[in-house]
């Protein structure tokens, strides 16, 4: 059989096709990508809410870090797909990391990571996609941001991302418009901060990446 080198899966990850253990390596973290990695300790975690068939559990500190630490998996899977760090390996620190987790029964189908940021830059939505700056100083306060959002691929289209942002706003006792979100934003993100926010929103980064950000009217 041809071996081809480099073929990148929107799972993320780069593997040679027709390689027994390349292809045996990629079914199984494509199956994490598509259906959402199995967590066995979420079957066994109590809800704290259900949304739709799914149940809705908030990961913080009062989670003892051994569970926090397994449940982190998902944010893993969704680092292969989304640009950036994985953002929490079940940590927590004076930030107050927070992961919030869509389960059917031990399978995370949708999670979002959440923390406390003291930097919030006022923004609105330009023409064409762009980003523009209202204020040139961020305010300063400390209060929560999202910082990713990740849906499994057989899950998405269902409004589960908003879903999963309202209920993390209510445990979080903020309104979703106060959240702030962590720049830059990836094309779903941005469609996700626009159904919450159509006008104006708070943006979360330091000096160097708001530069970036606004100098790019993709991003």
């Amino acid at each position: 059989m041809e071996r081809s080198v480099g073929n990148p899966c929107e799972c993320g990850l780069d593997y040679v096709r027709g390689h027994g253990e390349d292809e045996k390596y990629h079914a199984k973290l494509h199956g994490e990508y598509s259906r959402g990695p199995k967590i066995s300790v979420l079957a066994r975690l109590p809800s704290v809410a259900i949304v739709g068939d799914y149940s809705f559990h908030a990961i913080d500190s009062s989670i003892p870090f051994d569970i926090r630490r397994k449940i982190a998996h998902v944010a893993m899977v969704a680092q292969r797909s989304i640009p950036g760090p994985a953002g929490y390996d079940g940590t927590v620190t004076e930030d107050d990391q927070r992961i919030y987790v869509l389960a059917t029964k031990s399978h995370a189908i949708a999670m979002a990571l959440t923390a406390l940021d003291s930097y919030f830059w006022s923004l609105v939505w330009g023409p064409h996609g762009a980003i523009e700056l209202v204020e040139r100083e961020a305010c300063l306060r400390r209060g929560p941001k999202v910082a990713r959002v990740w849906v499994a691929a057989n899950y998405r289209r269902k409004g589960l991302a908003t879903s999963l942002i309202c209920e993390a706003a209510n445990h979080l006792g903020v309104d979703p418009q106060a959240l702030g979100w962590e720049l830059p934003l990836t094309a779903g993100g941005s469609a996700i901060v626009r159904r919450f926010s159509p006008v104006s929103f708070s943006g979360c980064c330091d000096a160097f990446t708001l530069r970036e950000v606004l100098s790019d009217p993709g991003a």
